[in-house]
């Protein structure tokens, strides 16, 4: 097999699973064009930092005994996943990219990679994070820089830049990662592909830095998602992740999908846009305004949204809600630092819970709207993937069409649609039409009606037909300047 584009690696997950459970080609060969893929396109773009082949051998062996012995496979048997560094797999390194924990290696997997493991699917390796997870670019120390597939002048966005690399290049069929303020939403838009932010809660995030190492404590804010290259995908992983012990603030079950196959002429979306604090470029404007124009042709009733929640109050209660769980992850030099230094993360216990009022209020203003529209369609980032910038994040401004905002403006709209811990889908709209660069846009579903809003994904991305790979990734790699850190390997490997 060939990790060309058109060869194994290129196939869907959902599309692999297919083939490994029909004896089509075996779990063995779907890894062997993987590991190809890997070594002809990785040390260019420095997506997977970790590789675990042996591990990843023997769980596709278990899978093609599995299946010559008759017994039924997982959902996930056999299918190549990565996951972000951030999260632990036993026996690898977890650092969160911090020269702190360099050296740290999990004893245990975290739950979401357990779930995985028990699917069946086939973990090759983890991928790269920006230090600390703390910027929407990635590089770190550790590891080096992780570059876009597009263009390798571009970043990949982050923290979740690795993860949605990896996944657009075609070196995994999906990846496990994770968002608090757009780490899932702006790494698919910049790099092509489709990423799920599931509703709060659903997901265990234990095991996963910078949280106290080996506590028990979910975050309040941010979720367990996922990375791949259609909405198929991502239902077949979320109802593998969604179906193990829940965490308690999401203990009620998720509402049921649709009934049948759904169709655009059946479909209300309310399209938001145009909001004064979260202003996105002109390109993005263009490909967001082509792909609502594609769904009204197709006979998607589309209406304007009156937002249920003011975007600047919202906006200002979603970045202290992300300073409080911050805070729980900061070591206690960090800590002392910020005790110190009078910054918003000291937040009084009192202020703190009206904030958490505020997001339940919020949850259940929207509720209202997706009593009447199946989904609200609006953009995933302000601008196409922006060039590599070694600046740290407070030094590195955002231009808009030439203007100049504030950096932390590019997460404004993951934080309006996950505020009140609401799921979405980040699709493929487009490319823009003066960079060539994938757009993202984002469709939101109501808290708990994530299977809802995947069904209704399916059938918007069906309309567009916007999932481009990136050009170049067809072909072997060529010679390169830059200079990642070596891939490192499981101990012993």
């Amino acid at each position: 097999m060939t990790s060309a584009s058109g060869g194994l690696t290129a196939l869907t997950a959902t599309a692999q699973a297919a083939m490994i459970a029909a004896g089509d080609v075996s779990a063995t060969e779907v890894l062997d064009a993987h590991l190809a893929r890997i070594a002809d396109h990785n040390p260019e773009l420095n997506a997977v930092v970790v590789l675990d082949e042996g591990a990843a051998r023997g769980a596709a062996g278990a899978a093609d005994e599995a299946h010559a012995a008759g017994r039924p496979p997982g959902p996930l048997a056999g299918v190549p996943v990565t996951v972000k560094e951030a999260f632990d797999v036993a026996g690898l390194p977890t650092t969160a990219g911090m020269p702190e924990y360099a050296g740290r290696l999990a004893s245990t997997d975290a739950p979401a990679v357990r779930l995985l493991r028990d699917a069946g699917a086939v973990i090759l390796g983890k991928t790269n994070v920006p230090t600390q997870l703390a910027d929407l670019q990635c590089a770190n120390p550790l590891y080096g820089r992780t570059v876009n597939p597009w263009d390798h002048s571009r970043s990949c966005g982050g923290s979740s830049g690795g993860s949605a690399a990896s996944v657009a290049a075609s070196l995994a069929a999906a990846d496990l990662c994770s968002d608090l303020s757009g780490s899932i939403r702006v790494p698919a838009s910049w790099c092509g592909v489709y990423g799920l932010r599931p509703s709060h809660g659903l997901i265990s995030k234990r095991g996963h830095l910078p949280w106290p190492t080996d506590g028990l404590l979910e975050p309040a804010t941010s979720a367990v998602g996922l990375l791949a290259r259609s909405v198929e995908d991502l239902s077949l992983v979320f109802e593998v992740l969604a179906g193990g012990e829940r965490p308690a603030p999401a203990a009620r079950p998720l509402r049921p999908a649709p009934l049948g196959p759904l169709a655009p002429d059946s479909l209300r979306i309310a399209v938001w846009s145009g909001v004064p604090d979260a202003p996105v470029d002109r390109e993005t404007s263009c490909a967001f305004a082509a792909a609502v124009s594609a769904l009204d042709g197709a006979g998607v009733v589309i209406e304007e949204l009156a937002p249920p929640i003011d975007p600047a109050g919202a906006l200002a209660l979603a970045w202290r809600l992300v300073d409080a769980e911050i805070t729980h992850g900061l070591t206690s030099g960090q800590w002392e630092d910020v005790r110190g230094g009078g910054s918003g993360m000291t937040q009084l216990v009192h202020d703190h819970l009206v904030d958490q009022e505020a997001r339940l209020q919020a949850t259940r203003a929207w509720q209202e709207v997706f009593e009447r529209f199946d989904a609200v369609l609006c953009p995933a980032a302000a601008v196409p993937a922006q060039p590599v910038d070694e600046r740290p994040p407070v030094r590195r401004p955002l231009v808009i069409d030439g203007v100049e905002h504030p950096h932390p403006v590019l997460a404004h709209w993951s934080l309006l649609t996950s505020v009140a811990h609401l799921p979405s889908v980040t699709l493929p709209a487009g490319v823009g039409a003066t960079s060539g660069l994938p757009v993202g846009a984002q469709l939101v579903g109501g808290h708990l009606d994530d299977l809802t809003l995947l069904a209704v994904a399916g059938v918007v991305a069906e309309v567009l037909r916007a999932y481009r790979p990136p050009p170049g990734t067809d072909r072997r790699s060529g010679p390169t300047d830059r200079r990642p850190a070596p891939i490192a390997r499981r101990p012993g490997n």
